[in-house]
This record gives C-alpha cells, sequence and structure tokens, in this order.
C-alpha cells in the first residue's frame, strides 16, 4: 500500500509542457497563406515553430489580398489567434 502511494507522488510531479504554442515565437518568421486573406477580412496562414505545424488567422498589413500558397512574413501579433503579414515578392 505505502508502495502504490509512493508511486503515485512520484508521478505527480511528473509535468510535460506538451505542445503549447506562443503566438509571438512567430513574429518575423516566414509563412505560407493556407487560406487567401482578403484585403478587409482574415484569412488563415500555415507556419511551423519548433518542429510543428501551426494554422494562424492573419490579416494584410496593408490591406491588399494575399492569395493561397503565397509567402509572407508575420509583422505584428493582434492578439493570441491572429497576426498581421506581408506579402514576400
Amino acid at each position: 500500500m505505502y508502495l502504490t502511494a509512493w508511486m503515485f507522488s512520484k508521478a505527480k510531479k511528473l509535468v510535460s509542457s506538451g505542445s503549447v504554442f506562443d503566438i509571438n515565437q512567430a513574429l518575423g518568421k516566414t509563412a505560407t497563406v493556407y487560406a487567401k486573406i482578403p484585403a478587409q477580412g482574415k484569412g488563415q496562414i500555415q507556419i511551423v515553430v519548433a518542429d510543428l505545424t501551426h494554422e494562424i488567422d492573419a490579416i494584410s498589413d496593408n490591406s491588399t489580398e494575399i492569395e493561397t500558397n503565397s509567402s509572407v512574413r508575420i509583422t505584428a501579433v493582434i492578439d493570441q489567434s491572429t497576426v498581421k503579414v506581408q506579402q514576400i515578392n
């Protein structure tokens, strides 16, 4: 019985950060447009951070439409789920 209690107390101390994603890690990085970003609205981008692919909402930083599969650079973080991007020519 004591052995079981000891094992459970040790198991409680095992902690993993898992795949917690901090959107600020994406700032300045290059991404690919996943869903077209309209001139006045949100689209989606895909970005790889720490070997994991994330889909994030995105808006254009100069109010121009950005087509799917275009390369973009993340220029600002708007909130925890949205970034501002600029198309890379």
